[in-house]
């Protein structure tokens, strides 16, 4: 029982991630205009 639950609520995590980087891609997609070229982000 125990162990189910443990997995049902991983599993619950993975979607509430996969959600939040849905949002986060739309805002992205907001803030730049999509004519732009995507630059790979570099921190150097």
């Amino acid at each position: 029982m125990e162990q189910h639950s443990k997995s049902a609520y991983k599993a619950e995590a993975e979607v509430r991630d996969a959600h939040d980087e849905q949002l986060m891609d739309e805002a992205l997609m907001d803030t730049f205009p999509a004519s732009d070229p995507i630059t790979p982000m570099c921190f150097d």
